[in-house]
């Protein structure tokens, strides 16, 4: 194998659906006609052959797509293909060291569904921009681009997060806290804004910080609940007595405010659970590691992260979440091992505050050096 040479195959997964479907038609259709001591009518040899085995001989060939890059790094090329197991169509970029790789985040649009693609793309100044691979997970697209970057030795561009962050080549690999010393900058522990929840603990000099962030108002989302149940009970009571043309039955109206309630809370917590409302955040975060431990209602899990692989502490958007008529945002702390992500549902003020904080802490002991 070329040691210059990378290549990134995929597989078309809905591809290999329909051909899964396509194939099992094809051979059930066989057996069916073929295997079963009770054929069906109509099943004659010649018909069931032609059918079974043309279905089975599509499926085979719809399972077979794939597609995929070829990168060059001595003659600067990366090529895209598509064919069935093997390329059958190639097309050849060239590409300098003043291209770059890149990260975005985008959103696509399925029948009865939308989901979010972190696209890793090879881009530079006056041509097209070449897709390596649209992963649905940020750590997997990370961990590609990096190694696609690195191979090519070419710098990073990552705009998922709603603002870029470049990367050079040559230093991918280094950790915040080595940037930090090499730049010989120094950060101050950023004042706390008026109306944060959160709160920030010291330990001492070289000792761990705890941040504790606190749920968003868990009586909000019973009031809301609560609400919402009360609505749907009148209009059923409504609904009831003009039905009826009689007073509505207690035993009726209890009933129907148990299932309701029944229905209705459950739905509304799963909703505050998912959107991180009523998560109680604890960040423990010292010189050899950070620990963040997550409590809600419906248990408790722990993610570690250690300090000298952390890269990146920013703040990233979810377009597909609106508060307060702007993109909802989040603390995101990632490494080459994974990411974690806190702070939801919180002012753009506070994040910034949480996100500064956490630099400085991260950072102290490196800059004191």
């Amino acid at each position: 194998m070329d040691p210059n040479v990378k290549k990134i195959a995929q597989v078309g997964y809905r591809w290999m659906l329909v051909g899964l479907g396509f194939l099992a038609v094809g051979l059930l259709t066989l057996f069916v006609c073929l295997a079963s001591p009770f054929p069906p009518p109509g099943c004659t040899a010649g018909n069931v052959d032609i059918f079974g085995g043309v279905m089975a001989f599509l499926g085979a060939i719809f399972m077979s797509v794939r597609s995929g890059v070829i990168v060059d790094r001595q003659r600067r090329t990366i090529t895209t293909w598509w064919g069935l197991l093997v390329p059958f169509h190639k097309t050849e970029h060239p590409f300098s060291q003043a291209h770059f790789v890149t990260i975005s985040r985008e959103e696509r649009v399925a029948p009865k569904q939308s989901y979010e693609v972190f696209p890793v793309r090879l881009e530079g100044a006056g041509t097209d921009a070449v897709t390596i691979h649209e992963p649905r997970d940020h750590d997997k697209a990370r961990r590609l681009a990096e190694e696609v970057a690195k191979f090519v030795h070419l710098g990073m561009r990552d705009r998922s997060s709603g603002e870029e962050v470049a990367r050079e080549a040559g230093a991918l690999d280094k950790s915040l806290r080595q940037r930090v010393k090499r730049s010989g900058l120094t950060t101050r522990m950023p004042q706390q804004p008026p109306g944060a929840k959160a709160s920030v603990s010291f330990g001492g000099k070289r000792s761990a910080v705890t941040i504790d962030i606190p749920p968003i108002a868990h009586w909000l989302w019973f009031a809301l609940g609560g609400l919402l149940i009360a609505a749907l009970s009148a209009v059923f009571i409504e609904f009831d007595s003009k039905l009826t043309k009689d007073l509505p039955n207690m035993g009726h109206l209890l009933f129907t405010f148990l299932v309701l309630l029944c229905l209705t809370l459950p739905a509304m917590l799963f909703i505050a659970y998912r959107m991180g409302a009523v998560h109680h955040e604890r960040l423990i975060v010292s010189s050899g590691e950070l620990v963040l431990t997550r409590r809600s209602l419906f248990g408790m899990n722990t993610t570690r992260l250690k300090a000298d692989e952390i890269e990146e502490v920013e703040i990233t958007r979810d377009s597909k979440s609106k508060l307060g008529g702007s993109e909802a945002g989040r603390v995101v702390i990632r490494s080459d091992r994974g990411s974690v992500e806190l702070g939801a549902m919180r002012s753009e003020e506070e994040l910034r505050w949480l996100r500064d904080v956490l630099i400085n802490v991260l950072t102290a002991e490196e800059s004191a050096k």
